[in-house]
């Protein structure tokens, strides 16, 4: 390290308020500070990312370099000194060594300061130290650090892990890395009302895959005594209850819940799930719980109706079992990482034109959930020139069990070719049945004017 002035500590400690102050605004915690031949403070310079429009170059350094050369010749510049709360990047360094800054005093090293911020896609970190970069010059800079990097480091603690907490999925590696309170603030959710869960599950880290957390986490409910479970169950909300209508679910709930229009339900089905909801409760105590990304609504229906059937201790295993599916689908959309994908399934079409023997193209069909409280329209398609519709007629992730109908709408498809005795077919409905979400389920029609048929192809 090369001399320390009387005055760098302080200077620098200017240049960590710079870097907080930054922070405060909803910037990166980084500042820099230009100090003259006098020590006087000449310029200071915030992070700029957030304040130049998510500019990834808007390092402190970086600016503060461009204002300096701007405003001072190279030999002016030469005798002063900038002071940084983190060691300059290798663009922050080239920056500082063509515009003629001669001395660098920096707080935290590039190299702590990546494995305390881990791979965030704001501060890609690239450990090069930057006497590496100004040695490759053709004069000398000056540096001096790391110093106060203790110092240095408490302007982002914190500041990393709060921003992956706010920000889509999350790497499985880095929730492998967080403190125990950020953890639970990222998966304290998952299982409804219940942070503990993730709190108690976060001393097995680290987690190999997404199923090793989800069973890290679903484990600690199953080895919960009786009366926990039982306690845990009944903080589940009811299916199209007073909280669903009211909008006062917690967010996945919400989420779930509103797939299916349970949180504006029309009259017919609120009153349905009305009395279904008091009749459950009345004879096991807890709400019906049941994984509603897994189910159509006459799926569900039907589900309610049945289990109600069941003795207390087996219903209260299969409310338990619903909880792991719907846990882990929440899992499967927090975290990034490897893992079963949980809803694989998807549901496909091919129809042939039996009669001219190629595909049909251009015929029309719609995908119908049906149940006990009505039928609800999925989706509407037309054929492709294979005789497929363009996407798949429910994707990876829609899926859902239930009792379904497609119907083709052979009729017109006839008509438009004026084939022969086009109106002995209109409509014709091929009525299935999804078992497991996780399988891709192949409906193909043959069809000629005069007759069809269909078969569970793959």
């Amino acid at each position: 390290m090369s001399e320390v002035n009387e005055g760098d500590f302080d200077l620098l400690r200017a240049a960590f308020a710079v870097a907080q102050a930054a922070r405060e605004a909803g910037d990166h915690p980084f500042g820099a500070i230009l100090a003259g031949p006098d020590g006087s403070v000449l310029m200071r310079q915030g992070n700029g990312y957030r304040a130049e429009g998510q500019d990834m170059t808007a390092h402190a350094e970086r600016v503060l370099a461009t204002r300096a050369s701007k405003a001072h010749r190279p030999e002016f510049l030469a005798a002063c000194t900038m002071y940084v709360s983190a060691e300059p990047c290798a663009m922050c360094a080239g920056a500082i060594y063509w515009s003629g800054i001669g001395r660098v005093v920096y707080g935290q090293s590039e190299a702590d300061l990546k494995r305390q911020t881990g791979a965030h896609d704001e501060n890609p970190t690239l450990d090069l130290p930057c006497r590496v970069v100004f040695a490759a010059g053709q004069r000398v800079v000056d540096v001096v650090g790391p110093l106060l990097a203790d110092e240095a480091a408490s302007l982002q603690e914190g500041f990393w892990e709060e921003k992956r907490v706010s920000h889509g999925k999350h790497d499985l590696a880095v929730l492998n890395t967080l403190t125990v309170q950020s953890f639970v603030q990222v998966l304290g959710g998952v299982f409804e009302h219940a942070p503990w869960v993730a709190e108690a599950a976060a001393a097995a880290r680290p987690f190999a895959s997404i199923d090793d957390l989800h069973a890290a986490m679903f484990g600690q409910i199953l080895a919960a005594p009786r009366s926990t479970q039982l306690a845990f169950l009944r903080g589940h909300p009811e299916l199209a209850g007073e909280h669903a209508r009211r909008s006062t679910l917690a967010a996945h709930s919400a989420a779930e819940q509103s797939s299916l229009g349970l949180d504006q339900p029309n009259p017919a089905i609120a009153e349905t799930f009305d009395v279904l909801n008091a009749d459950y409760r009345a004879q096991f105590g807890f709400p019906f719980i049941i994984c509603v990304r897994r189910h159509t609504l006459g799926s569900i229906v039907s589900q309610f109706r049945a289990r109600m059937l069941r003795d207390a201790a087996t219903e209260m295993v299969q409310a338990l079992t619903e909880i792991g599916h719907i846990t882990r689908l929440r899992l499967a959309g927090l975290v990034e990482g490897k893992g079963e994908d949980p809803l694989a399934g998807w549901l496909s079409t091919h129809v042939l034109d039996t009669g001219l023997g190629r595909p049909a193209a251009g015929m029309s069909l719609e995908l119908v959930a049906l149940g006990e409280v009505g039928e609800q329209v999925l989706g509407r398609f037309e054929t492709n020139h294979d005789g497929r519709t363009q996407a798949p007629i429910l994707p990876k992730g829609e899926m859902r069990i239930g009792l379904y109908e497609l119907r083709f709408d052979v009729e017109a498809y006839f008509a438009a070719r004026k084939s022969a005795t086009p109106e002995f077919l209109g409509v014709v409905p091929i009525r299935f049945r999804v078992s497991d979400p996780q399988s891709h389920y192949h409906v193909p029609l043959l069809v000629s004017p005069g007759g069809y048929s269909t078969y569970r192809g793959s």
